[in-house]
């Protein structure tokens, strides 16, 4: 007989563990996808592995103590997770501390995955050379379809008219639905219009020459990093490698695609979460058949079939889009330096803000460090602070600003990171809060659509004149989003050409791309956004970048709220005097004294690098020490907080780190959450020691629970 393991498609901790199937008849590999009876439903599962046993089904039964189950069908002629990849997802699930299964899911698209098999790729009808003698008159075109081993039929009609219907009813050709493939188009090659600086040549050296498989490249903003990424992109391509080369933003993937096809001449395999299905599916598949040996991508292209990577790239490697904030909660930069590990490739974080955790890292030669010196074009601009004024959401000093930039017809980049119009809506007569329904939290103003909308859950309502409570007619907007800086923008400025760049602008399909393009071709005079637009543009034009909202950013109580303000100010101030003009940087802040603010202004990430450790030492926290966060969520206050007091106990007699919480979070989602904090100087004894929670104790009722192991943010 013949035993099969199955990964069941269950996303839940409890039934992490492989279950046992009769495979009778079956030929099955590890990484297949089968149907399976389990609790008395069909569900999809994963094959762990196969083996033979001389035991017969009785003898199995008698001895297991339970009837033995067969499997239903199998999915795959071929498995869908090569033993790399499935390796991977085990690796994943031990690292996160997640469900296997999860794991499996995070890493597939959606054509593939095993929680919908009910979805199909889209097919299109092609005509292949049939087996009939043919007519001497339609030889020809017989033939050429033959040559292409086959076309698609709307191809054909076009390039054959009539005669392809003519061809397919005597039989010469056969018609025939298969999926829909990909289309390749022509990508011309330019050459470089420079020669590489000294500091970018020795980088390059320095990275080739190497031991060390993890290199921190470190560089201001405009220092020369991307070109070092495409020099190696090259040479892996020269060696029939492949190379990954990965942005934090869709809004940086246009930029990075075209100048990854200019350069290589060859239509570069683009993956993101905007894409649809099936074109996912078809880039899934192009790199598992090796079409194109450069891929751009934002965090999921990660997980992307290749057979011989030699090069992955992370840039901006500081970014929290990186890391998932759904289970499995992994980073991108520990999965690339597993992936790194089995192909013997080179991975290059690259920052001109790098995290802290790599910076110490580099600096103790865990990874590597290389540094470049100064911009490639231009100089590092000015940064100027300007005080807040009462009742402006921009200062008078930025907007005398941003008219002379007008005048010169040159180009202006304001950051402001808060989407919508306002994010509280106040009565002055009760003091009351519109809050959400769903989460503890105020519901943010989208003015132009006259809704109130959580930017937690998404939760929407009209936005009415009168209080709910009192019924008073006073309320205030407290706050400002980018809406209303536009708003302002436009009254100040009717002139102007304005391009709001937001998450709520950016929902259609491609509209990432298009408004950079109209911003790239200056058919915008001012390009207003979130920090999308503070990461890895490069528009010669700009000279003037605005950064508003910082000192609601600094006064986020979390552990790396000043890393993330600092950093974000150095990127922003980096967009700026990219060409032939002089750039400048205004800050809108009140906290002109603060180190981060300061550090900033004269584009000193040593300094700040230098102070931000001290603190983080005297606080014993990352880099110190590693954090894992255990997440309680239930329908009901009290179940989420007894579950994770009991968790706390559980800890509590061991001396290896230190326990922080149980904390009441509130609710999110219609769900009240609460949580403790694991803190400790050896990971994987934290990470034991969680496994053992789970293995030893079961959740009550409907409580879930979420591990995020090394959280980036805690708020």
């Amino acid at each position: 007989m013949n035993l099969a393991q199955i990964w069941i498609q269950h996303r839940t901790m409890h039934l992490n563990s492989t279950y046992t199937y009769c495979a009778d008849g079956f030929s099955l590999r590890p990484g297949q996808r089968v149907e399976v009876v389990f609790n008395r439903k069909k569900v999809i599962g994963f094959v762990a592995k196969s083996e033979e046993t001389h035991k017969t089904k009785e003898q199995f039964e008698t001895e297991a103590g339970y009837q033995l189950a067969s499997i239903l069908s199998v999915l795959d002629e071929t498995p869908v997770l090569n033993e790399e990849l499935f390796q991977l997802g085990l690796w994943l699930s031990y690292a996160t501390v997640s469900p296997v299964i999860a794991c499996f899911q995070t890493m597939l698209p959606r054509y593939l995955n095993p929680r919908d098999t009910t979805r199909k790729p889209v097919s299109e009808l092609w005509v292949f050379a049939g087996d009939n003698t043919v007519d001497s008159r339609y030889i020809d075109i017989y033939e050429e379809i033959k040559a292409k081993e086959g076309m698609r039929l709307r191809d054909a009609k076009e390039e054959y008219g009539s005669k392809i219907e003519t061809m397919v009813k005597h039989g010469w050709l056969d018609k025939k639905n298969i999926d829909a493939v990909y289309r390749v188009k022509p990508v011309e090659t330019k050459e470089i219009g420079y020669r590489l600086s000294q500091t970018q040549e020795e980088a390059l050296k320095k990275i080739r020459e190497t031991a060390n498989g993890v290199v921190c490249l470190l560089g201001p903003t405009g220092s020369g990093k991307t070109e070092v990424y495409l020099q190696l992109a090259q040479e892996v391509i020269d060696n029939h490698g492949q190379a990954l080369i990965l942005v934090p933003e869709i809004s940086l993937t246009p930029q990075m695609v075209k100048r990854v096809e200019e350069r290589f001449g060859q239509d570069v395999i683009l993956y993101h979460s905007q894409l649809n299905d099936n074109q996912r599916f078809q880039q899934y598949t192009r790199v598992k058949q090796g079409d194109a040996a450069v891929v751009v991508g934002t965090r999921s292209a990660i997980w992307l079939p290749f057979t011989n990577l030699r090069l992955i790239v992370l840039d901006e490697e500081h970014d929290n889009s990186y890391k998932q904030d759904v289970s499995p909660k992994y980073h991108c930069r520990d999965v690339a330096m597993e992936r790194a590990r089995h192909f013997h490739a080179k991975v290059v974080l690259g920052s001109a803000t790098p995290s802290l955790d790599t910076y110490a890292r580099a600096k103790k030669g865990v990874y590597e460090l290389v540094e470049l010196d100064g911009r490639i074009a231009g100089v590092l601009p000015e940064v100027v602070l300007v005080k807040p004024r009462v009742r402006m959401q921009v200062a008078q000093e930025i907007r005398e600003a941003i008219a002379d930039r007008l005048d010169k017809k040159e180009q202006i980049l304001i950051l402001l990171n808060k989407r919508g119009y306002a994010p509280v809506l106040q009565c002055v007569d009760c003091g009351h809060v519109e809050m959400c329904t769903e989460c503890d939290r105020p519901m943010s103003v989208h003015k132009e659509d006259g809704i109130l909308k959580c930017h937690n859950c998404g939760n929407t309502r009209q936005l009415g004149s009168r209080c709910p409570e009192c019924q008073g007619n006073h309320l205030r907007m407290i706050g400002s989003g980018t809406q209303k800086v536009e708003e302002e923008l436009r009254q100040t400025f009717p002139q102007a050409r304005i391009t709001r760049m937001d998450s709520d602008s950016t929902q259609r399909k491609d509209s990432h791309r298009d408004l950079l393009k109209q911003f790239e071709d200056h058919e915008s005079d001012i390009l207003l956004g979130t920090q999308m637009i503070a990461k890895g543009l490069d528009i010669p034009n700009v000279t003037l970048a605005v950064v508003l909202g910082v000192d609601q950013a600094l006064l986020r109580s979390d552990v790396r709220s000043v890393e993330e303000t600092f950093a974000l100010l150095v990127q922003a101030a980096g967009r700026s005097g990219r060409g032939e003009g002089k750039g400048q940087v205004l800050v809108q802040t009140s906290a002109t004294d603060h180190y981060a603010i300061q550090c900033a202004l004269k584009h000193d990430y040593l300094r700040f690098f230098s102070i931000e450790m001290r603190y983080r030492k005297i606080g014993q926290n990352p880099p110190y020490t590693y954090l894992i966060a255990l997440e309680y969520t239930s329908k009901t206050h009290d179940s989420a907080l007894e579950c994770a007091k009991d968790a706390a106990m559980w800890f509590a007699a061991n001396q290896d780190f230190r326990i922080l919480g149980p904390v009441d979070l509130g609710k999110t989602k219609g769900a009240y959450r609460s949580r403790i904090i694991l803190k400790g100087k050896t990971l994987d004894t934290m990470r034991n020691a969680v496994w053992r929670l789970l293995d030893e104790n079961e959740l009550k009722g409907d409580v879930e629970l979420t591990v995020d192991v090394n959280p980036l943010a805690l708020m």
